[in-house]
């Protein structure tokens, strides 16, 4: 691979990582102000009701992928699963304490669940790095 090639798979990597970080900057804090919202608000989203889950499981998911994508090295996932796993965590216990409802343990697991597989998604869906000789 030419210096060029290399040069312009770095630009691009770069600007990939770029476009995940303001995803990031955008979907954490709407999935927390979401959460956040009182019980009618929820209902109107649908985000309550035979759907839930499945809506927990994607945002997670998103999340996940999101943070994978934004790292180049294998520890710094495993920093961004670690804090997604928090996040998620930290939601739930989050509405625990502002609501006064019960501490949803089955949102946490479907949580943890759409963060396990959004990470997946995203070091499966990584560009290859090729490395020099």
């Amino acid at each position: 691979m030419s210096s060029r090639e290399q040069s312009t798979d770095v630009r691009r990597s770069i600007q990939e990582r770029r476009v995940f970080l303001v995803l990031a900057c955008v979907v954490v804090p709407a999935i927390a102000f979401i959460s956040f919202l009182p019980i009618g608000d929820k209902r109107l989203l649908h985000t309550t009701g035979k759907y839930h889950s499945w809506g927990h499981f994607v945002a997670f998911s998103f999340v996940a992928f999101i943070a994978g994508r934004t790292s180049r090295t294998a520890r710094g996932r495993v920093f961004l699963f670690l804090g997604s796993l928090l996040f998620g965590l930290g939601i739930e216990v989050g509405e625990h304490l502002v609501f006064g409802s019960l501490l949803e343990w089955m949102d946490v697991l479907v949580d943890a669940a759409g963060v396990v597989g959004g990470t997946l998604l995203a070091i499966l869906s990584a560009p290859k790095v090729e490395k020099q000789p």
